[in-house]
């Protein structure tokens, strides 16, 4: 848990940088850059890479595959900014954790996906677990996968 001060810059931060630009859903062919947000902790943080960068360079589509941990994340608990120009922005992310929240809200994508809902409909799609397992990232993306190649 966060000191009170921390909660308190944390939520100026956030309504500061919060994107202000509508989302949708964008076909594979209408995105130019992708941004997906990897869980660190999860046991096939490292395997999933594979398979990401495998599909969206199929795709022809540049990626950032970005893990946050503590020499890429600031004081606050939220990834060092640097412009980033995506138009497809998922996170793998499957608990509500604060830098996952962060760069969903404030990401300038105009297609969001995600594995939980944030208040105010962050994401777009929503690929949650089933049955109260935790699906691993790679099934996670190999549905979405799938959900984006059917998206026209």
């Amino acid at each position: 848990m966060p000191l009170p001060h921390t909660a308190i810059l944390r939520a100026i931060s956030l309504r500061k940088n919060r994107s202000r630009v509508p989302t949708r859903l964008t076909p594979l062919r209408d995105i130019k850059r992708a941004v997906v947000l990897i869980d660190p902790a999860a046991r096939d943080a490292i395997g999933v890479k594979t398979v990401i960068s495998g599909f969206f360079a199929k795709m022809n589509i540049p990626v950032e595959m970005i893990t946050p941990n503590r020499s890429n994340l600031n004081w606050l608990g939220f990834l060092k900014r640097k412009k980033r120009d995506e138009d497809l922005f998922i996170s793998l992310y499957s608990s509500n954790r604060f830098e996952a929240k962060y760069e969903a809200k404030c990401s300038k994508a105009s297609m969001k996906i995600g594995r939980y809902r944030i208040k105010k409909d962050v994401f777009d799609i929503i690929v949650s677990d089933t049955g109260g397992n935790v699906s691993s990232q790679t099934d996670v993306f190999n549905t979405i996968k799938e959900i984006l190649i059917r998206i026209d």
